[in-house]
């Protein structure tokens, strides 16, 4: 698609808020364009959502964006990144508006998680959890295992549930 028929179908929808992901977005040329059309358009936020493998650069395609939602790549994932502590810190500068998501399939994931954390030193505010699955039975059991761990070792993060898994099954595009 050219950058003119990605606005133009955002746009159809009539969407305030857009969320860029898939793909790893911080390495798309076009970002720029497509944010900025988009923001011309009265899109009202955007959200990016990455694995972190890039620095954060205010001034390289990312002045409109609201939210940057930095997924670094945990040991279950089947895309393997590899992480870096430095890169990641990019990501907590004050211009950036950020949290950190880490989807997490079992005790090495958990465990790997803890390290990026502490690592990269994330205030506890910004870290999110969530539990790998993509049905609706694998997520609620991989739910409950995080969220008594993170009790168990008393871990002040935010936990998500994976709502379009829920509402939508294995459907993409939602």
């Amino acid at each position: 698609m050219h950058n003119s028929e990605i606005i133009a179908e955002v746009l159809k929808h009539g969407l305030k808020h857009v969320v860029m992901t898939g793909g790893e977005p911080t390495i798309q040329t076009d970002l720029h364009t497509v944010m900025t059309g988009l923001y011309m358009a009265d899109i009202e936020s955007f959200e990016i959502e990455t694995a972190g493998i890039k620095p954060f650069d205010y001034n390289h395609a990312t002045n409109h964006a609201t939210l940057w939602n930095v997924s670094p790549k945990m040991p279950s994932a089947k895309a393997k990144m590899e992480w870096d502590p430095e890169v990641l810190a990019t990501y907590l500068e004050p211009k950036c508006r950020s949290i950190f998501k880490f989807v997490i399939s079992d005790d090495i994931d958990f465990d790997m998680m803890k390290r990026v954390v502490s690592e990269v030193n994330i205030p506890s505010s910004r870290v999110w959890l969530m539990p790998q699955g993509v049905t609706s039975e694998e997520v609620s059991l991989s739910l409950a295992a995080l969220m008594e761990r993170a009790v168990r070792e008393r871990l002040p993060y935010r936990i998500s549930n994976r709502m379009q898994v829920t509402a939508f099954g294995k459907k993409r595009g939602v």
